[in-house]
């Protein structure tokens, strides 16, 4: 196989007209005369440019207006896997809602000219958006970041600036005057109903949930936490996550772990490696396999013993940690066995989770019955971190809990805390 070598295009003479050439893509471009100071810059400036735009001639030929909108999205894809790569070489979620509104306007306008993108194309996009059932909050973001990519290809040099200007002409939906439906806010769940749903919790999230109450920790980041990035050197602890919400915006984030939470993180602390998860499945998954053996009526003479059943290639395998799809899972899965759901919604004897899930999907009916009783029984596990805003707002002062969830502007932190009817209260009851 022959070696990959990534040369540039070479400096040449093009002897009947005695100019210096380069060529880009199987096309010449001449660059004044041969071993002239103006040649030598004219390559420079070329391959520079070249370079920058992924080795391709669009819009470094002038009148060069053939770029469609599906080789626009794959040119930015391109880019969007450089800038939002994290540090461990995985995707952020960013990336992911970038192609989400991404396969929206491809549906519609895949064949299209990029700089024939209009603002009534950004209206249907829209319009397509509202149709999936996406939220308003949601469809706003999309449109948001379908203007960003065609403001990239205005700094890369593809598309007219007018493209741009035009679809930032766009507004967004507002509350009320749309056809999108509206998403609920998160509010604080009870304390009782967690603790309620916590004995059906296996020990490791069992901890993450208590962990996270405490603390005001974001999902992600309980979920992440090694037991090298935990300092334990003060009376109170102070783990500092190696990748959160805000780390390619250059700050910082501290979670303090005080004595409550050390006594839950305490046992989950003891293995050597310390870039080990303090929360892994495959732990959970064996201490479930000792539980259920140590109820093990057969036998060990009579059926399988421990280990012979054993598929070597099982479609299911345990993590090292969890990640926030599985954290929240395993507490949903928790909430629906602490408050199980009345026939037909819930499990028959002897039903598998999937073949539940199997047969409540086949009916749209049981699908919106069970999501209306999931809505009112159930919880998630970004409300522990709005309860515990709330707390701390309460027994201190807002600026105690902003401090507490890592914002920078106390802003951001009165949507996660939630309103204090006491004092209006109080208010009422002396004057009204």
């Amino acid at each position: 196989m022959p070696r990959l070598v990534h040369r540039h295009p070479k400096y040449r003479p093009h002897r009947p007209s005695g100019q210096a050439r380069v060529t880009l893509n199987g096309k010449d471009f001449y660059l004044g005369p041969w071993k002239s100071e103006a040649s030598h810059a004219n390559y420079d400036r070329l391959i520079a440019e070249w370079i920058a735009n992924g080795r391709s001639l669009h819009r470094l030929e002038k009148g060069s207006t053939d770029l469609t909108v599906v080789e626009l999205f794959d040119r930015f894809l391109i880019h969007a896997k450089g800038e939002y790569m994290r540090s461990d070489g995985s995707m952020s979620t960013e990336f992911g809602l970038y192609k989400d509104a991404i396969r929206i306007a491809n549906a519609l306008y895949a064949d299209s000219l990029a700089a024939g993108f209009t603002p009534l194309s950004l209206r249907a996009c829209q319009s397509k958006m509202i149709e999936k059932g996406w939220t308003r909050g949601t469809v706003n973001k999309a449109v948001s970041r379908l203007k960003h990519i065609w403001g990239w290809a205005v700094g890369e040099q593809l598309i007219d600036p007018m493209v741009h200007h035009g679809l930032c002409c766009v507004r967004g939906l507002k509350p009320g005057r749309s056809e999108a439906r509206e998403s609920e806010p998160v509010r604080p769940v009870d304390d009782a109903i967690v603790e309620a749903t916590l004995p059906y919790c296996s020990p490791p999230v069992k901890a993450m949930v208590q962990l996270q109450r405490l603390t005001g920790a974001r999902p992600g980041e309980i979920c992440q936490m090694r037991i090298g990035d935990i300092d334990r050197s003060g009376k109170e602890w102070i783990y500092k996550p190696r990748r959160h919400k805000n780390t390619h915006r250059g700050q910082d984030r501290s979670i303090y772990i005080g004595p409550k939470g050390q006594e839950i993180l305490g046992p989950f602390l003891l293995k050597l490696n310390p870039e080990a998860f303090c929360f892994s499945p495959i732990e959970a998954d064996r201490q479930r396999r000792e539980e259920k053996h140590a109820r093990r009526k057969t036998p060990l003479n009579a059926g399988n013993s421990p280990g012979t059943n054993v598929r070597k290639k099982p479609k299911w395998q345990p993590r090292d940690h969890y990640d926030t799809g599985t954290y929240n899972k395993s507490v949903r899965r928790a909430c629906l066995k602490a408050f199980p759901p009345p026939p037909p919604l819930g499990r028959n004897p002897g039903e598998t989770w999937e073949e539940w899930r199997t047969r409540i999907k086949a009916s749209p009916e049981l699908t919106e019955e069970l999501a209306k009783w999931q809505k009112e029984h159930c919880w998630h596990v970004h409300q522990l971190r709005h309860s515990a805003a709330t707390q701390a707002k309460q027994e201190f002062d807002l600026d105690a809990a902003r401090a507490m969830l890592g914002h920078k502007h106390i802003n951001m932190t009165e949507r996660y805390v939630d309103a204090d009817s006491t004092l209006a209260r109080k208010v009422a009851a002396k004057i009204g």
